[in-house]
């Protein structure tokens, strides 16, 4: 309040269900585990008071909802379990849920609460045990043991005077040097310098986090990352650098939080932070210093994975203190002991990372930038030796670079648009290094498997750290097709000469298998192929175009929906589940960049309300970046999701509705949602009528073929298609490439099986198929084994066909196939027959044909 002085805190009130007779029934450590309410009042000690004094009454944050807050009526009637809630991370009594049942719309308070909660917990050295208000205000609020940090309302470091900073920090000047002795500008035990530290991957990652003080001296942040980089180009030249070296470069202007979200994006090898500093903190964001003890536990959390940071580079001056305790946790760190004029920061930048593109070890690059112009600077290696730490060691890279990768199947893929799991990427890495040579990824639909397969592979590939050199991405339902492909790439590979491939259309599967397989077995060791959507095990093992294939000669991935894999034998299970809430909050960041003003908080809102489900996350920030949509907060989405949910909960599902595990609700809503704004576009005339006529009509034609390549021309006229194309690539439901269209298999699922989707298509399942069959007729009208000319589109038809008619079995009874769907199986049997020798597909087509005739006419009939 405006007038008061003297000191001012937010006091946090948790209450619990533990009855003041009992409390000596449970541990101290347990007591406060299980909460029920919170409420904050302020607190004020005037000048020269012994103790702060309080108001009588709070301001209760949870819970939320009034009939919550009648506790009494709720101990009366023996529910008092119902308010409560776990505030810890650590293992609650009785295992209460995270958020009460009545409060489930209020779970981001909550979890701002835990946190909350646990940042209380750790400055206070933990529980405290107190027996009066008076014993309390002694132990705690009144005495400067406990009055370690300053909370504001972000939760970051309470900002320090701004005079004090200006006359601590980096500053543009060239007084004022102490100059130390240069035998003592390493530390490195003894031990450490007799362990040799672990090789370098290929290409490292650099973070530079530059950052200016609001009111304070500007220094040179941006000039200094242009001379890292300068660096790497005078070594690797222009155009090669990015090849050798990521330089990924931060400004976390807004919150300090913003740091430990990008290294966790970036998982670089090496943070160089470049800002004002101070004997006890770090400026971190534009206007917060955060304490070195803080950023030290913070680093030696993020240092808990695999995939540690190597060095951190402290360019700011009065940096040792950090610098040391960040050595407990990061292998290298560097710091500096004084005041650090601009200039000498600059210079040391440029000189240290030249000498390291140079091949030259961690230790010759420190002393060669630090010279005899500033010795103030000092390297901590506490674990393992400096002189033998090389990031660009030419003569280790010569040894261990890979000239090229071959990545067959993976067009289509751009890694830099993935959102990484690092978790999940760690465990598939670990599995190279192991024994086992089959792995299936599995898990629910819609969870990122396939993209996931994809980014290890291409990674992998590029990786000195694995073996295998060649990854091949192959789609199990269209194994034919892509083998057409891949004989020519692979006997490149092995004659280093560009093929003259005589496989086609035409090629028999005995033949084509053969030649797939001797080639994987030439290159032995060399290769990892992902079989990407395979149903049960016995599917695989029934597949003929994988007969006598060469398990044993190279890595294979499967990624499946079946958990039958999980306890296969042979292969090391890997699931994947919904992302965890950095994950997701990174995803969206990175694709909403409408939304970069907006607090983590609100995002986070957002992320919560489609349960972190990877795919419904893509399909609705696909909706929100849209040119087209316009949706200004995450709040305005959630707030439209609401009212979809709504309309869902009237809705019931069929009698034969889909299974729990196989998609959850959230996507539904999402994808609903989506559907919303394609055909509000011909509301508010931003799109012609046709075009969303035939979106609507495309969106069902497509939830019947298979989920990747299907040719636009089996669907119409490409002209036509256009439009339609256009308005459903906008909200992320279908993607175009090379001339194929393809959609996610949990988007055709949630089409085909949904009646309420189907209603707002405008269509049926019958009409559907009659429409899907007809295309299929006409695409393939003409094959003849007397004319080679038809065989290309035969081709191109008939795993489309083959897929529809294995649908068609599962889910339609027979009195309902279109009778066009006889005349096409039985074209598309001949052609497996006749021309690719693929007898297990005609034998299938042939017997869908007897069942439908059988069905229509009996078992009589001449046709039968």
């Amino acid at each position: 309040a405006e007038g008061v002085t003297g000191e001012r805190r937010v006091v946090v009130h948790t209450h619990t269900n533990l009855r003041w007779g009992d409390r000596l029934k449970c541990k101290p450590s347990e007591r406060a585990l299980a909460v029920t309410s919170v409420n904050i009042r302020y607190a004020h000690k005037a000048p020269g008071a012994a103790h702060y004094s309080q108001e009588k009454h709070g301001r209760i944050l949870v819970p939320v909802a009034q009939a919550l807050r009648k506790y009494q009526v709720l101990y009366k009637d023996g529910r008092e379990r119902d308010l409560e809630w776990c505030c810890t991370l650590r293992p609650c009594l009785r295992s209460p849920s995270d958020v009460p049942l009545l409060d489930r719309g209020a779970y981001t308070i909550y979890e701002d609460l835990r946190q909350l909660l646990a940042l209380g917990e750790t400055i206070s050295a933990g529980a405290v045990i107190s027996t009066s208000l008076a014993d309390t205000q002694a132990k705690v609020r009144g005495g400067g043991d406990f009055e370690v940090v300053g909370v504001t309302g972000d939760m970051v470091m309470q900002q320090l005077d701004v005079g004090q900073l200006q006359a601590q920090s980096r500053i543009p000047a060239h007084d004022g040097l102490v100059v130390t002795d240069g035998a003592h500008m390493i530390t490195c035990p003894p031990e450490g310098r007799t362990v040799a530290p672990e090789a370098q991957r290929t290409k490292p990652c650099i973070l530079f986090v530059g950052i200016n003080g609001n009111g304070m001296p500007e220094i040179s942040v941006r000039d200094e990352c242009e001379r890292v980089r300068s660096a790497f180009m005078m070594r690797f030249g222009g155009d090669l650098w990015r090849e050798r070296v990521s330089i990924d470069d931060a400004d976390p202007s807004k919150r300090s939080t913003d740091l430990v979200n990008m290294i966790l994006k970036y998982s670089p090898d090496i943070v160089h932070i470049a800002t004002h500093g101070e004997d006890h903190g770090v400026l971190l964001a534009c206007d917060k210093f955060v304490e070195n003890w803080l950023i030290a536990r913070v680093f030696k959390a993020l240092n808990q994975s695999k995939k540690q940071i190597r060095l951190v580079l402290n360019n700011t001056c009065l940096s040792t203190r950090v610098a040391e305790m960040l050595s407990e946790h990061v292998e290298f760190v560097i710091g500096h002991r004084d005041k650090l004029p601009d200039a000498n920061a600059l210079g040391f930048s440029e000189t240290f990372y030249l000498a390291l593109a140079q091949g030259q070890s961690l230790e010759n690059s420190f002393m060669a930038a630090s010279g005899l112009k500033d010795t103030s600077y000092h390297l901590w290696a506490t674990r393992s030796d400096p002189a033998r730490m090389f990031f660009f060691s030419d003569k280790r890279q010569l040894q261990q670079l890979r000239v090229e990768s071959f990545l067959f199947g993976l067009d289509d893929f751009d890694p830099n648009e993935f959102q990484a799991r690092e978790a999940l990427r760690e465990s598939m890495f670990d599995w190279t290094k192991g024994q086992g040579l089959k792995m299936a990824v599995h898990g629910m639909g819609g969870t990122g498997k396939s993209s996931l397969a994809k980014d290890f592979m291409v990674r992998a590939c590029e990786s000195p750290e694995v073996r295998e050199d060649i990854g091949i991405f192959l789609r199990f339902h269209q194994l034919r097709n892509d083998y057409i492909l891949l004989v020519p790439f692979l006997e490149e590979i092995i004659s280093g000469e560009k093929s003259s491939s005589d496989v086609g259309v035409d090629t028999s599967d005995e033949d084509l298998r053969d030649r797939v397989h001797a080639a994987l077995k030439k290159l032995q060791g060399r290769w990892t192929i992902t079989m990407d959507d395979v149903g049960t095990p016995e599917s695989l093992m029934a597949n003929e175009m994988l007969s006598k294939f060469p398990w044993t000669k190279g890595r294979v991935v499967v990624t499946t929906r079946s958990e039958a894999w999980s306890t296969k034998r042979g292969f090391q299970g890997l699931r994947v589940e919904s992302m965890n809430e950095v994950e997701a909050l990174a995803l969206v960041r990175d694709r909403v960049h409408q939304w970069s003003s907006e607090s983590d908080v609100e995002v986070m809102r957002f992320v919560t309300e489609l349960g972190a489900f990877p795919l419904a996350l893509s399909q609705a920030c696909a909706t929100c970046a849209s040119d087209q949509v316009s949706f200004a907060t995450p709040s305005e989405y959630i707030m439209r999701h609401k009212d979809q949910s709504e309309k869902l909960a009237r809705w019931k599902r069929h009698a034969e509705g889909v299974e729990e595990e196989e998609y959850p609700w959230s996507f539904l809503e999402v994808l609903l949602l989506s559907l919303q704004e394609v055909k509000r576009h011909l509301m508010d005339q931003s799109a012609l009528e046709e075009d969303v006529q035939g979106a609507m009509r495309l969106l069902r034609k497509m939830s019947w073929l298979l989920p990747a390549g299907v040719p636009l021309n089996i669907l119409g006229d490409a002209d036509a298609l256009a439009g339609p194309v256009k308005l459903l690539g906008g909200q992320g439901l279908v993607t175009f490439a090379k001339g194929c269209l393809s959609m996610h298999p949990l988007v055709q699922q949630a089409i085909r099986r949904e009646d309420i989707i189907l209603q707002m298509l405008g269509g049926s399942v019958e009409a559907t198929l009659k429409e899907v069959v007809g295309d299929l007729k006409e695409f393939v009208k003409g094959y003849t084994r007397d004319d080679k000319s038809t065989f290309d589109k035969a081709a191109a038809g008939a795993p489309h066909v083959l897929h529809v008619v294995g649908l068609v079995q599962e889910t339609v009874a027979c009195e309902q196939w279109p009778e066009e769907l006889d005349d096409v199986a039985g074209q598309v049997a001949d052609y497996f027959k006749d021309i690719s020798c693929a007898f297990g597909n005609a034998l299938v087509l042939r017997s869908a044909q007897l069942a439908y005739r059988t069905c229509k006419h009996g078992h009589d009939h001449v046709d039968v």
